[in-house]
């Protein structure tokens, strides 16, 4: 975080207060989702909770890319959601895609409604 992404060791202190950051900064898959949400908002998402722990899971990487690449769902509006407490918990469960499918095809729920 302090090399490649010029984050401050104050900044990071900060982060590591927030509960769960800890704990996603030291599993694998952390750096990767970083990566994803390289756009300067890295620090006020990571301090959403349930945001660190969520980034990290699969199945968050996958809802995350299925929206972009199925349902054309923008980067930006992507971003603006997990500023919400609760979402990125919510993509990262297994349920996640199948509940979305659901509302989208069988109750005809547009995607601007659901987002």
């Amino acid at each position: 975080l302090q090399d490649e992404k010029s984050v401050s060791m104050e900044q990071i202190l900060k982060l590591l207060s927030v509960s769960g950051v800890a704990t996603a900064i030291a599993r694998d898959g952390f750096k990767e989702s970083i990566e994803w949400l390289q756009d300067g908002k890295i620090l006020s998402l990571l301090s959403v909770s349930g945001l660190a722990i969520a980034i990290v899971r699969d199945s968050f990487k996958e809802s995350i890319k299925w929206l972009q690449d199925e349902k054309a769902v923008s980067k930006e509006q992507i971003l603006s959601l997990l500023s919400v407490r609760g979402v990125a918990t919510a993509i990262a469960r297994d349920g996640f895609k199948e509940s979305i499918k659901w509302l989208h095809e069988k109750k005809s729920v547009s995607m601007e409604q659901i987002l």
